[in-house]
């Protein structure tokens, strides 16, 4: 009867996690289906719960409140869950940090893990803390080994609903430190050695990727998405990227056309959270990944949000989506085309903050010029675009 009951339970939350906005079980009004899986806590507690995990079950609710990027991550997302053992093994741990630091943006399942390169560090949702995947090859059992951080997964992929994926893990577990996500060599378990085989360096990459296409093709920004798809093959080579994005109503009718212009909103290389943003000095420069054309921070943060101006376009919202590797802003309007010329002894030619067309920016320096005159305040005497009037 007991297992009748759970077999019951499990198709339940299955059918729960799968169902429509509007859909309604046992009473329970569900969240919209991009808001699943973490934002329901009472949902993560049962399923938690119900595989055998009380003690993080428990800590659910708490671990929501505490940290932010748990409740506003709505990805795919894999669960490495200690065993109610390990989480007693480790009495000084605080269990809403175990959590967050098991919890990672991304469907890694069990296959997934034994194709990643030895000692690949995934960055869960404690940001900026990171889990290393070892593996080990058992010559007995002929099969493949996976740690988390040192722990065994013992019970892969326990659960999976195409959104949440779910794999035990025994072994002794501790809060991460804040050098987990460069620390060279990552803490493993005595029985891992590196394997005969490595992963394909961009995997992490292709999936960050993936989940903020997937992300903004249902979050409005679905023409972004697309031109995200078409530059696929060298978004993926990339270490992170930071996006600036236009909502699609915006740009059906957007004379500007930011579709035509996005490889001039892409900074490759660069992961700037909404915090960095605002941080920016004015007169920075960042890199785009259209060929000579940087951009130049016209406007520098202040303590209220959304001051940032990036040549000239203001930043409307930070972080619309941010996930391990990839983080995308969205603007009131695209870029403009910027240029300055310096004045200094002697003749000196004109310095393209870009390298497109445009006026010029008349300044003795660029980045203190900005500062002198304002940055928001710069009139069409200063500083232009390339949009015409």
């Amino acid at each position: 009867m007991a297992l009748r009951s759970l077999q019951l339970a499990f198709l339940t939350l299955s059918i729960v996690f799968s169902a429509a906005a509007t859909s309604v079980a046992f009473g329970l009004r569900l969240p919209p289906f991009r808001d699943f899986p973490l934002s329901s806590a009472f949902l993560l507690q049962q399923i938690l719960a119900h595989l055998g995990f009380q003690e993080l079950s428990f800590s659910v609710g708490a671990a929501l409140s505490e940290y932010p990027a748990l409740s506003r991550w709505n990805g795919p997302v894999t669960i490495f869950a200690p065993s109610d053992a390990s989480v007693d093994g480790c009495a000084a741990c605080p269990l809403p940090r175990l959590v967050a630091e098991h919890v990672v943006p991304g469907f890694f399942s069990s296959s997934t893990l034994q194709g990643l390169a030895f000692g690949t560090k995934i960055e869960t949702l404690n940001p900026r803390h990171c889990v290393a995947v070892t593996s080990a090859s058992d010559r007995f059992a002929n099969a493949t080994r996976i740690f988390i951080d040192g722990a065994e997964i013992t019970r892969p992929d326990l659960f999976d609903n195409g959104i949440m994926i779910v794999h035990g893990i025994d072994g002794p577990v501790s809060p991460l430190s804040t050098s987990s996500c460069t620390d060279a060599s990552p803490r493993r378990s005595f029985e891992a050695a590196p394997p005969s085989f490595a992963g394909p360096p961009p995997l992490i990459m292709s999936l960050m990727l993936r989940d903020a296409m997937l992300r903004l093709r249902s979050g409005g920004y679905g023409v972004l998405a697309l031109a995200m798809k078409a530059k696929f093959a060298e978004l993926v080579a990339l270490e992170n990227v930071t996006i600036f994005a236009m909502e699609d109503d915006f740009i059906f009718s957007d004379p500007h056309n930011y579709a035509g212009d996005v490889s001039f909103h892409i900074v490759p290389d660069r992961y700037l959270a909404g915090d960095d943003l605002q941080n920016l000095p004015v007169g920075s420069t960042l890199g785009t990944m259209a060929e000579g054309q940087d951009l130049v921070v016209t406007s520098a943060g202040g303590p209220a949000v959304g001051t940032v101006q990036i040549n000239r376009a203001l930043v409307k919202i930070p972080e619309v989506i941010r996930n391990a590797r990839v983080v995308v802003h969205s603007l009131f309007q695209p870029f403009s085309h910027l240029q300055i010329r310096l004045l200094s002894p002697g003749p000196a030619p004109g310095v393209p903050i870009d390298g497109g067309g445009g006026e010029d920016l008349t300044a003795g320096d660029a980045s203190e010029s900005l500062e002198e005159m304002g940055g928001c305040g710069l009139g069409p005497a200063q500083i232009e675009d390339g949009h015409g009037p």
